[in-house]
Formats: structure tokens, C-alpha cells, sequence
């Protein structure tokens, strides 16, 4: 301002204050330099040397810096002012504007001494907050807290909740995260402040970290039931992500830790993958182990070792039995165990109403990525061979103990013949014994001590040597709810 050339009129003062990018004057156009280190830089050009350029560096406060010729890879130069535009909509009046205008005619007729004599000390233009005007302001944070860090009130003091869209309601709601320093006095399970979010994921599961005791877990989507944990190098206060290689899939988190919830400062980043053989960090179901290696799935009270996949049926324990109702407008559910099975013996009773059909899932999986169009191509989707549960609906009416290929785009496993023939085995009222028996491709199933199809499945068996059981509640258009019940479910690896 102080350096304009002789002549300059008072058109360009005016005129940069109403719209900065309208007009520059030569010399005065932002450059732009590619460097060969890779680095760019935005600058004014000060001076142009034959070995080099000098710059006033806009990110270093104006200072020049020597650039020399050698290392510019390319070089170009900005057509519109660096400056804002709109900066003369934050003055009050037109009169300010017009002694702003006169202020800068001031300093380019006086020169740079008038320009300091014009500075206005710094007390002018420091931060100052009007105290009568204002009510509220925030210093800081200021925490209530009890002597082990945690909130001065009632627990829990922090929760994971899940909200049904379709009703507007919650769906559950657990506690999330403990204080160690209570834990070690005995008092659990009160929940925690915590700074990260979720990750759910398209099998059912939603993975958390983000409190002070530094881990992470995972939680069934459909239940909240905590399903794993794991104590990380520092607090994980971030959002797990997740990816996948190979057609295996990963979890990651960024353990930290910083300060928060009062915990170390850690340089992690933990990944964590399902082991090669599919097995739970726990390579045992829940049960006791009866006699000839049977071990009960089940132990007629809880729905430890089984997850919930696919749908809003709903699965609960009543009377020592696993109840299934079916949800008006859901897709078909599994019950599934966190264990995979190859080879086995599986017994069950089962019992479903007259209405719907269910079935058992084996050596069953969930799709890790959507394969094609359609529910059944789904990520997550449940799929599998399964044995069929329902009454018989007469001749030519498929019943319990058939072969079907849920998802796999085969239909029926078992062969029209033994479809058609169907059977009079399933007793209507009452619990039905189904028994499965699954060695390579062959595949048997036995209702009440009958046996009804026998099947050898080598395209089945290629895809799915191994797998979970499931046990399935079928969607229907109907009202309901309609039941399913199983009981009494042990297994016996061959």
C-alpha cells in the first residue's frame, strides 16, 4: 500500500474493499510452486533472480524465503486475489466504509510513517468481551465426579442402546464400561463415560471400545448381549472400522488412549480377525458334556453360545425350552451356536404350530459380502443346507426331516420322490425327536426314531464342509405370532 506507483487513482482503494478478487495488480497475483521434494508453495513473488526466486511465503508469516530455480518443477500463477470476499458486510454502516476508505487514501498519500503514526496501539484491537452483553461463557469443562473418577450421581452412567425405527422405540439397553478402581472394590457392571462410536456390522454383531477400562467389545446387534471383550495396550477412543482381505474379514481399532476418562497415552492400532478354523476365542460351547462325547447346546435357561442373525423374529427361554415367535413383516431369523461344526450327530425336540414351517440349520454360514441381487446374495444372509420342520399337509406336501438348500439357490436337497411321498411320523401335538447325522457328503435325518431321506450332496459339501447351527423362524404375511420351539438340543462331533 505504502509502495503504489505514481498516478494510482482512488478508484483501486474503493474498489478492493468491495470485491478483493475483481482486479490485482501486476506482481500481485499468488504463485504457485511445485517443488521437487514434492512439497507445493503458495506465494507472493518478491524479487526474480536469474539462479533463483524470492518469495513471501503466506504461510510464515510474509517472511521471504530464497527458492532456487533448481528445484521449481513447475510453476503457476493465480488469476484471482487471495483475499476474501465479502469482508465489507461485516462493517456496520456505509459511513464506516467510507472512513476505511479514507484511512487507506491516508496511508498511500503519507507514506509509511503516516501508516505507523495511523497503528492503533494494541489495546484497541485485542479480544475484548463485552461483559454486559454477555450472560455465558464456557472456560472449560468441569467434571462432577467421585473420588475414583466416576459421575457424582446414580449409575449407570453409560449406556449402548439400540432404537427400533419401525416403532420408535428402544429396543434394549445395556451398560457400557467399567472403572477399574470399582472393580477392584467389588462394584460392576455400572456403565462409563465414554468417547467413540460403533460399528455394526452385516453378521449381527456391533463393536465398541471408547471406555476407561480400555476395551473393546462385541455385543449382539438383536439382543445386546455382550458376546467378546478384549482389554487393549491404551483406551480405544475411536470408532472401530472394518475391512476385509482375501475374503477375510478384519477389525481395527486406534488404541491411543490421550488423556481421556484419565487413562495412559498409548501408539497402537489393534486388528483383530476370526482364527483359521472359525472357532471362538472359548473352543467349547456352553453345556455340560454328557456321556459318549454328547454335548448339550443348550442349557435350558440361558441363550449363552447361540447369536441371533437375520430378521426381527424374536427367540426367548421359557420353561426350559429355546421359544421362537415370528414378527409380522420379517425375514426368516437363526438362532445360531458361536461354534462351527463339521461332521456330527444332532438331537433335538422340536415342536411348531400349524401355520408356519421352521427348520435347523448345519454347517450353515453367513454371507461375508453381498454376491447378487436379491435378499438371499445379501452380506450377512444366513446359508446353508437345512433340515425342514412342519406338519404333514397331506400328500405331495413337503414335512419334517426333508433336505433344503436355504439361500443357495437350489431348492429342495432331497429329490422330488421323497418330497412328494411325505409322511406320517411328525406328531402334531406334542415334541417331535429330530436327529441329524452329517459325515462328508452324506447327509441323514430321522424324525421319532424313522428314518426319512438319506442324501449325498457333493456340491453342497464342497461350499460347506463346516458351519453353525441355526435354528430357524420363518417369515410369514400372517399375523401371529406364530411359534417354534426347541429343547434338549446336544450334539456329538463325529
Amino acid at each position: 500500500m505504502t509502495r503504489l506507483p505514481e498516478g494510482t487513482t482512488d478508484d483501486p482503494l474503493a474498489e478492493s474493499n468491495l470485491e478483493p478478487p475483481k482486479a490485482i495488480r501486476h506482481g500481485y497475483e499468488p504463485v504457485t510452486l511445485l517443488l521437487g521434494d514434492g512439497r507445493t508453495l503458495t506465494a507472493f513473488i518478491a524479487e526474480e533472480r536469474d539462479d533463483a526466486v524470492v518469495v513471501r511465503d503466506l504461510s510464515a508469516s510474509g517472511a521471504t524465503v530464497v527458492i532456487p530455480n533448481s528445484e521449481i518443477v513447475d510453476r503457476k500463477t493465480g488469476q484471482t486475489s487471495i483475499m476474501p470476499s465479502g469482508q465489507v458486510n461485516q462493517l456496520a454502516s456505509r459511513q464506516q466504509f467510507l472512513d476505511l476508505v479514507r484511512y487507506l487514501i491516508d496511508i498511500r498519500s503519507g507514506g509509511a510513517n503516516r501508516a505507523l503514526e495511523l497503528k492503533p496501539p494494541a489495546s484497541l484491537t485485542a479480544l475484548r468481551i463485552p461483559k454486559a452483553r454477555v450472560r455465558y461463557l464456557l472456560d472449560g469443562y468441569t467434571s462432577f465426579s467421585g473420588p475414583d473418577g466416576e459421575p457424582a450421581l446414580s449409575p449407570p452412567w453409560g449406556t449402548l442402546n439400540a432404537i427400533d425405527l419401525i416403532k420408535g422405540e428402544i429396543l434394549w439397553r445395556v451398560p457400557l464400561g467399567e472403572y477399574p478402581a470399582l472393580v477392584a472394590k467389588g462394584i460392576r457392571n455400572t456403565g462409563a463415560l465414554s468417547f467413540g462410536g460403533a460399528v455394526a456390522t452385516a453378521g449381527g454383531l456391533i463393536f465398541i471400545a471408547g471406555t476407561p477400562d480400555e476395551k473393546i467389545r462385541a455385543f449382539e446387534k438383536h439382543s445386546g448381549r455382550m458376546l467378546w471383550q478384549y482389554k487393549l495396550p491404551a483406551g480405544g477412543y475411536a470408532t472401530p472400522s472394518t475391512y476385509m482381505i482375501g475374503g477375510r474379514q478384519y477389525l481395527v481399532i486406534s488404541a491411543g488412549g490421550g488423556g481421556k476418562n484419565g487413562t495412559k497415552s498409548g501408539d497402537s492400532v489393534i486388528a483383530f480377525a476370526l482364527s483359521d478354523s472359525g472357532d471362538p476365542t472359548n473352543p467349547h460351547p456352553i453345556g455340560r458334556t454328557t456321556n459318549e462325547r454328547w454335548v448339550d447346546l443348550f442349557d435350558g435357561r440361558t441363550l449363552d453360545g447361540w447369536v441371533h442373525l437375520n430378521g426381527s423374529h424374536t427367540y426367548s427361554v421359557e420353561d426350559g425350552a429355546i421359544v421362537g415367535r415370528t414378527v409380522r413383516g420379517s425375514m426368516n431369523s437363526f438362532l445360531c451356536t458361536t461354534r462351527e461344526f463339521g461332521d456330527f450327530e444332532l438331537e433335538l425336540e422340536v415342536y411348531v404350530d400349524d401355520v408356519t414351517n421352521s427348520g435347523i440349520q448345519f454347517r450353515s454360514q453367513a454371507r461375508p459380502t453381498t454376491s447378487g441381487e436379491g435378499w438371499s446374495y445379501t452380506a450377512g444372509r444366513v446359508y446353508g443346507p437345512q433340515v425342514e420342520i412342519r406338519r404333514n399337509l397331506g400328500k405331495n406336501s413337503p414335512t419334517t426331516g426333508l433336505f433344503y438348500g436355504e439361500a443357495l439357490g437350489t431348492g429342495w436337497l432331497s429329490d422330488q420322490e421323497t418330497v412328494d411321498k411325505g409322511h406320517d411320523f411328525y406328531q402334531d401335538e406334542g415334541w417331535n425327536l429330530l436327529r441329524i447325522v452329517a459325515e462328508g457328503p452324506r447327509m441323514r435325518s430321522w424324525v421319532n426314531g424313522h428314518l426319512i431321506d438319506d442324501v449325498v450332496r457333493k456340491d453342497v459339501y464342497a461350499t460347506h464342509p463346516k458351519g453353525f447351527i441355526g435354528l430357524q423362524v420363518h417369515g410369514i404375511e400372517g399375523q401371529g405370532p406364530f411359534v417354534m420351539k426347541f429343547r434338549k438340543i446336544r450334539i456329538k462331533e463325529l
